[in-house]
C-alpha cells in the first residue's frame, strides 16, 4: 500500500514530515503490510503520478525535496509549455541520481489517469519513460475512483473513475473523443488494441500498468473530517486535515473504494519485501483486475527454440519465485484461493471471451498515439482452462515486439464491427493483465563496490592476437579476483614498441589485489594496484611496469582505454531505442558517427557491445546499420587475419 497526498505548498512544507511518523507507526503494527510513502505528483505540464520510495532514513529527505523542485504546483509549472515539461523530465532523472548516489534504494514513478484530461501526450510518456526507465516504468492501466458509476441513489451515479471530461486547450489534438472515458473501467490507453500502450510495448519500452484505489473518500464510509479542521486554510496551515470521526450515517455519494478492496494490482516479488516488490514492477512481473474475478495467472510464451515461462503461478508456495503479491491491497487472497484452477467467474447472463493482444513493429513518430500493428490473436481454451494463441505463420520475425492477455466481456451482436472494419482497433472493454515484453532494460550500476583498479602490461605486441590475449588474461584474473564488473583494454605506444595491456576494476581490496596478482602473471609481465590516491603496489620490469599503471589510472578516471565487460552488459536487449541508452545503461555519452542526431532511432545490439573511456566518461561510438537502426562501431568480426600484425 502506497500513502499519496497531492503536493501543495503547505505539503511540501510540513506536510510530508507530518505524514513519515504515522507511517512508520503504521509499519510497526502491522508488519504484514508493506506501506510505502509516496506523493501524488501534480506533473508539470501533464496530469498526476505516483512517486514513491523504499523506506530508509533519508526516504522523507527526498520525497520533501522532490516535491519543493519539481511538483507543477510547488514550483508554478503546470502549464502546458515546453519548458515545464523539460522540467518534468528534470525530476525523473532527480530521482534517479538519488538511487545512484545511495540516498534511496529505488524510487519509482507511474501515471495516474493518463488519458483522463487528455494532456499526459504521447510525447511526454515516450520522453518520461526515456528520461530513466529505472524510475518512470508504467501508469495507472485502470485508474481509481470506481465506485463513482455506482448509480444513484445507492451512488454518486458519475462515469467510472470520474472519466467524464471533454478536451481543453492543453490537451493533445490527437487523442479521439472516446478517451476520455473509461472501456470496462480500464483507461483508453490500455483498453484500446493498438493503441499507445501497444505501441509503447511495440517499441521495446518497458511500461507496464497498476490498477489503484485513488481512495480519497470512501463509498459507504461514515466517516468525516471535524468540522472546522475540514478547510483549506485549516490545511495550509497546519499541513494536515484533521483526523476524520464518525458521523452516524454511511455516505454513499463518494466514488473510492478502499484500498484493494476492489481494484487490485497483483505483482510476482521473489520474497516479502519493500525492495523486491519495487524491483517486480519494475521487471513487468504484474497483473492486475477488478473485483478479484482471477484467482491466477500463468504465462508461457514457445517457441522454435526454447520456452520461456513468465507467469504469476497459482500455486505459490514459501519462498517460491514470482509469486503474486497485492500491492494496492493490504492482503493477499486467501492462499487456498490461489491453489484453484477455475475460469474467472462470469456474471449471469453474459459470455465472456479471452483475447491476445498482440504489437510488433519499430518505434513510431514520438507523438503517435497508436501501433498499426496491433492484432487480436484468439484461440482454443482447454480442459484446464489454457488459452494457446498461436502468431500466425511470417508474422513472427519482426522485434521488438509484446503480447497482452486480456479477459473482456462478449459485446452484443449489434455492437460488433462489420466485416471488413478495423473494428479490433477500436477500444474494448475489461483489460485485465498484462505479460511484460522479453525486454528489460540494462542495469545501470556504478564503481561502489569497487576497491582498486589492476592493470596487467607485457611484450605481447600490438596485433590484434596480442589483443585477445590480453583480454584472455585480465578476464581470467579478474575471476581470481572474485570478480571485476568492469574490464578493458589499452593501446601503450613506446619508444620499443606498441603493446596492449589489461585494466579491470576489481572488488577486492588493494593489498589482496597485489598479492594474486604478483602471483599470476609471468616474470615479462608489468603490473600495477592503483587506489583513489595514486599507485599502492607495483611490481615486474621498469618499462612494462609504468604503463600498466598509467592503464589502471586511466581506468579509474575514464580517461582512456575500450571497454569489455561493464555492468548490465549481460542485460542489454536486442534492439534498444538510442534515446534509451544513457538513462537505463552504464553509457554517458553516445557518440554518432557518420550520422545525424535522430531521436527516433534504435541501437541494435548484435550481442556485441564494446564501449570506450575518454573525458572522464563511458561511451558508445555508434554507425548507421539500417534504415533506422545503428550498432556498435566496434563489430564482432573485428579480428586477426591469419595471425598477422595489422
Amino acid at each position: 500500500m502506497v500513502i499519496t497526498d497531492h503536493g501543495t505548498d503547505a505539503h511540501a512544507r510540513i506536510g510530508v514530515e507530518l505524514t513519515n511518523p504515522d507511517i512508520r507507526a503504521a509499519r510497526a503494527a502491522l508488519p504484514d503490510v508493506l506501506v510505502f510513502q509516496g506523493l501524488e505528483w501534480n506533473i508539470p505540464a501533464a496530469e498526476h503520478g505516483t512517486v514513491f520510495v523504499a523506506p530508509n532514513d533519508d526516504e522523507l529527505a527526498v520525497l520533501q525535496e522532490f516535491e519543493q523542485q519539481f511538483d507543477g504546483t510547488v514550483t508554478g509549472t503546470s502549464a502546458g509549455t515546453p519548458a515545464n515539461e523539460a522540467h518534468a523530465v528534470a525530476g525523473i532523472r532527480w530521482l534517479g541520481r538519488q538511487m545512484l548516489s545511495g540516498r534511496t534504494p529505488s524510487a519509482l514513478f507511474l501515471a495516474n489517469h493518463p488519458a483522463r484530461r487528455g494532456i499526459d501526450s504521447p510525447h511526454e510518456i515516450r520522453a518520461w519513460q526515456s528520461a530513466d526507465p529505472r524510475v518512470a516504468i508504467g501508469m495507472e492501466g485502470a485508474p481509481g475512483h470506481q465506485a463513482a458509476s455506482i448509480p444513484l441513489p445507492g451512488g454518486p451515479g458519475e462515469a467510472r473513475g470520474y472519466y467524464a471530461g471533454e478536451p481543453g486547450p492543453e490537451s493533445f489534438p490527437g487523442y479521439p473523443l472516446e478517451s476520455y472515458r473509461t472501456f470496462g473501467g480500464f483507461d483508453w490507453m490500455t483498453a484500446t488494441v493498438g493503441g499507445l500502450w501497444d505501441s509503447l510495448l511495440a517499441e521495446g519500452r518497458t511500461w507496464f500498468i497498476t490498477a489503484n484505489s485513488d481512495s480519497h473518500t470512501v463509498w459507504g464510509d461514515d466517516r468525516i473530517r471535524p468540522p472546522g479542521q475540514d478547510t483549506r486554510e485549516y490545511f495550509d496551515t497546519t499541513g494536515r486535515y484533521g483526523d476524520p470521526v464518525s458521523g452516524g450515517t454511511p455516505l454513499h455519494d463518494r466514488g473510492d473504494f478502499w484500498p484493494g478492496h476492489y481494484s487490485r494490482t497483483w505483482v510476482g516479488a521473489r520474497h516479502r519485501s519493500f525492495r523486491a516488490v519495487m524491483d517486480a514492477m519494475r521487471a513487468g512481473r504484474v497483473w492486475v483486475g477488478h473485483g478479484d474475478l482471477t484467482d491466477g495467472l500463468e504465462v508461457t510464451v514457445a517457441g522454435a527454440e526454447r520456452r520461456h515461462h513468465a507467469g504469476l503461478p497459482r500455486r505459490a508456495g514459501a519462498g517460491a519465485p514470482r509469486r503474486g503479491r497485492a500491492a494496492d491491497g493490504a492482503h493477499p487472497p486467501a492462499p487456498h484461493a490461489q491453489r484453484q484452477r477455475r475460469p474467472p467467474a462470469a456474471a449471469p447472463g453474459r459470455r465472456h471471451r479471452r483475447a491476445d493482444d498482440r504489437a510488433r513493429g519499430r518505434p513510431r513518430h514520438p507523438h503517435r498515439a497508436g501501433h498499426r500493428g496491433g492484432r487480436v490473436l484468439r484461440g482454443r481454451r482447454d480442459r484446464r482452462h489454457r488459452r494457446r494463441a498461436p502468431v500466425p505463420p511470417g508474422r513472427g520475425a519482426v522485434l521488438p515486439a509484446a503480447a497482452r492477455h486480456r479477459r473482456q466481456r462478449q459485446r452484443p451482436r449489434q455492437h460488433r464491427a462489420p466485416p471488413g472494419s478495423r473494428g479490433q482497433q477500436r477500444p474494448v472493454a475489461g483489460p485485465v493483465v498484462l505479460q511484460q515484453p522479453g525486454l528489460r532494460p540494462g542495469v545501470l550500476s556504478r564503481d561502489a563496490s569497487v576497491g582498486c583498479w589492476v592493470a596487467v602490461c607485457g611484450p605481447d605486441g600490438s596485433s590484434l592476437r596480442a589483443r585477445a590475449e590480453v583480454e584472455h588474461r585480465v578476464l581470467g584474473l579478474g575471476a581470481a579476483l572474485g570478480g571485476a564488473p568492469w574490464v578493458a583494454t589499452h593501446v601503450v605506444r613506446a619508444p620499443t614498441g606498441g603493446h596492449h595491456a589489461g585494466s579491470l576494476a576489481a572488488t577486492a581490496d588493494a593489498a589482496a589485489a597485489a598479492g594474486l596478482v604478483a602471483a599470476a602473471v609471468g616474470e615479462e609481465h608489468g603490473w600495477a594496484v592503483v587506489g583513489d590516491g595514486g599507485v599502492e603496489h607495483a611490481g615486474g620490469p621498469a618499462e612494462h611496469r609504468g604503463h600498466a599503471a598509467a592503464s589502471a589510472a586511466a581506468h579509474r578516471d575514464r580517461t582512456e582505454g575500450r571497454v569489455l565487460r561493464f555492468p548490465g552488459q549481460d542485460e542489454l536487449p536486442a534492439l534498444l531505442p538510442l534515446a534509451d541508452v544513457v538513462p537505463t545503461t552504464v553509457v554517458e555519452e553516445v557518440l554518432r558517427v557518420d550520422m545525424p542526431d535522430d531521436p527516433a532511432l534504435v541501437l541494435r545490439t548484435n550481442g556485441y557491445v564494446r564501449l570506450r573511456l575518454a573525458g572522464g566518461r563511458v561511451q558508445l561510438p555508434v554507425t548507421p546499420w539500417d534504415d533506422g537502426e545503428v550498432c556498435p562501431f566496434e563489430q564482432a568480426d573485428s579480428h586477426p587475419c591469419c595471425g598477422g600484425e595489422h
